[in-house]
């Protein structure tokens, strides 16, 4: 059986938990990466995107450091990056250290955070048996069980398994405490047919006999007067997975505010490189509180690319403000989508005189003009499927339906007709459908 690969995050100093953690789980078969915490800025971000992918789980080693930690945050924002991307089961928090009032205070997010982990603050081993329960790691008399499978796994950010008084997960779990008996495999062991049909044919001779002593008592006995354990009030984990968005029931106006009301799977100012890995040169360049893409005069239509190298995107929204900074006429920029090995695949671009278009690599797909388009746009593309939404300063400019390209980066451009060009963008977001 392939081994479950997990890789453990942790801040410095909780690193003797995380050793502990790291052994326990090695001892149950399990493959774990750890955290190097001597690598730092571009080398780290090539690290996490290495290592990350390469394992199946990441499992944070929760405390208030680390809750407060810009590293730990990277680490767990490349984690759900790969998740939604498929190459990533989940993000599980083990807690070593708990918050007190005063840090709950100042981190309101941490007790969610904390519910939605397992708590082995005061009760390492069972928070370790919760776990592997969990992760269906190998027990203690070399019996394996394979992991939940994807439909009884709770999503991203949701509840995971917990103790007396909460609600269980998947069709695994009962309604017992799950932390005082003893763990059972998510899957149960095999039994011979043979013996199941006795153990099947000793419980129908117990059902009769029941019967009959019972008589009428039995037959007026009614489940409404067996109570129900009260229940538990749920707890939001953090981050939690937006309910999915199709633009074939919305209209354009419903789809735009729908989109843009939800977290952004992205956001930058763009004033510096972040994870992203935006393109750097000469004509791509971060200017300290934007990020500019140029073009000179040329005897043709001239495109200069600044593409994003991290990311690939199929139904999304993508939003930035452009400034056109010089230019004249047609001359101007935009936004680049699905771009596949160094192609700009769709292109929107928005002219300094108001004309805008959509094209692939080989013809144009709509345009027109707009005497409304300023100088500063708030340029918007939602794509899911083959449906294209176009957005000028949140107010729809065009649609359309179109395959040429399914998948790939976003990127920015600056586009010039006649004269040299220069364009600013700020505010990027983008937001997965």
């Amino acid at each position: 059986m392939t081994a479950l690969r997990i890789f453990i995050g942790y801040e410095p100093a909780d690193k003797t938990f995380a050793t502990k953690l790291t052994i326990d789980l090695q001892a149950y078969g399990a493959e774990i990466t750890t955290d190097s915490t001597d690598i730092h800025d571009t080398a780290f971000e090539q690290f996490l995107n290495e290592k990350l992918p390469q394992s199946q789980q990441l499992i944070v080693v929760q405390t208030p450091e680390a809750f407060q930690s810009p590293r730990m945050q990277a680490i767990v924002d490349t984690a759900l990056k790969h998740v939604q991307e498929g190459r990533m089961a989940g993000v599980l928090f083990v807690i070593a250290r708990t918050f007190d009032e005063a840090e709950e205070q100042t981190a309101p997010l941490a007790s969610a955070m904390a519910a939605s982990g397992f708590d082995a603050s005061q009760d390492y081993p069972r928070a370790l048996a919760r776990l592997r329960l969990y992760l269906g790691l190998t027990d203690t008399n070399g019996v394996s069980y394979a992991p939940p499978p994807a439909s009884h796994r709770p999503p991203v950010g949701s509840p995971m398994p917990t103790g007396a008084g909460e609600k269980p997960f998947g069709a695994s779990l009962q309604q017992a405490d799950v932390r005082d008996r003893p763990i059972r495999p998510l899957r149960r062991a095999y039994v011979p047919l043979r013996s199941r049909f006795i153990l099947f044919s000793l419980a129908l001779v117990l059902v009769l006999v029941l019967l009959v002593a019972g008589g009428t008592a039995f037959l007026r006995w009614s489940p409404a007067s067996v109570k129900s354990p009260p229940s538990t009030p749920t707890t939001l984990a953090a981050p939690t997975t937006p309910a999915p968005i199709d633009a074939t029931k919305l209209t354009p106006v419903q789809l735009y505010d729908a989109v843009t009301s939800r977290p952004a799977f992205y956001r930058s100012d763009l004033g510096q490189q972040d994870k992203a890995n935006w393109d750097q040169g000469n004509r791509c360049q971060f200017t300290g509180s934007a990020y500019q893409a140029s073009m000179p005069a040329q005897r043709s239509i001239g495109l200069q690319t600044c593409f994003e190298r991290t990311f690939l995107f199929s139904d999304f929204a993508f939003q930035a403000r452009m400034t056109i900074l010089s230019g004249t006429n047609h001359d101007g920029g935009g936004l680049l989508f699905r771009a596949q090995n160094g192609d700009y695949g769709y292109r929107f671009h928005v002219g300094i005189d108001g004309s805008y278009d959509l094209t692939d690599t080989s013809q144009t797909i709509l345009h027109g003009i707009d005497p409304a388009l300023k100088h500063t746009t708030l340029l918007t593309v939602i794509a899911q499927g083959p449906l294209i939404f176009l957005y000028v300063n949140k107010q729809l400019l065009a649609q359309t339906r179109d395959t040429f390209s399914a998948k790939g980066q976003l990127g920015f451009m600056a586009v010039s007709f006649s004269q040299s060009t220069s364009v600013t963008l700020t505010n990027a977001q983008v937001w997965t459908l």
